[in-house]
This record gives structure tokens, C-alpha cells and sequence, in this order.
């Protein structure tokens, strides 16, 4: 039961995100270069800015795996399939503020394992969405 409350609660934060990107004008451009400051090709191509890219890796559940493997994040991505059917994802972006938000929208389904400051910002942001439905 707690399980599937948090699964929802998961879900509901992917919302809250979607939400505060219309609010903000995500689709506006920008009149330097007619892009955002980040830009995102379909499901592909995550980068932003000149910052340095970080390395990430992504754990998904067995029950996800093929969407995930379906809605690649990076064209140079590497995937690799677990034994227990886990599908592990790893790639470079220097985008970690708005990949937050695109893993959010993953609920439960998604692991963060690197880096460790996108593993803690995503948990930060579910215990602040657990404490407004307690």
C-alpha cells in the first residue's frame, strides 16, 4: 500500500515539474540564438550551456526498461541489460537541472546511481512532496 502511495506521489511530482515549465515559458526562445538555454531534440540531445558535461548513470525496473530503452536521452547513451532485467543507461550531460525534472516524471520506475548530487536532489524533492500529503 505504502508502495503504490509513493508511486503516486512520484507521479504527482513529474506534474508539479510539467507545470512549473509551462508557467515559466519553457517554450519560449531566447533572442541570442533562437534556443533555450538547454535544449532537448525530441528525447535526445540534453545539454546546456558550456558548463562541463557530468556523467550519469540510470537504473530502471524490469517493467520499464523498454520504454526506457524506447525514449533514449543521449544519442551516444550506453545501455546495458542486468540479469534481473534492470536496465542500466549511462551518458553525459551538463544539463542536470532539467534532467531532474525529466527523471521525475519516471516516479519509481528510475534509479539515480551517479552523481551523487542528482541522486540527492531528486530525494530531496520527494520527501518535500511527502511532507505536503502526509
Amino acid at each position: 500500500m505504502r508502495t503504490r502511495w509513493l508511486m503516486q506521489l512520484a507521479v504527482l511530482i513529474g506534474l508539479t515539474f510539467a507545470l512549473a515549465d509551462l508557467r515559466a515559458g519553457e517554450g519560449e526562445k531566447t533572442k541570442t540564438d533562437g534556443k533555450k538555454p538547454y535544449t532537448r531534440a525530441g528525447l535526445m540531445g540534453l545539454q546546456a550551456g558550456t558548463e562541463p558535461s557530468r556523467k550519469v548513470v540510470l537504473r530502471f525496473r524490469p517493467d520499464s526498461a523498454g520504454a526506457a530503452e524506447s525514449a533514449p536521452f543521449m544519442s551516444d547513451q550506453k545501455i546495458e541489460r542486468e540479469a534481473s532485467g534492470h536496465l542500466r543507461v549511462t551518458f553525459k550531460t551538463n544539463a542536470l537541472f532539467q534532467l531532474r525534472r525529466e527523471l521525475m516524471r519516471w516516479a519509481a520506475e528510475v534509479e539515480v546511481l551517479e552523481p551523487a548530487e542528482l541522486r540527492n536532489e531528486i530525494k530531496a524533492s520527494v520527501k518535500e512532496m511527502f511532507a505536503l500529503y502526509k
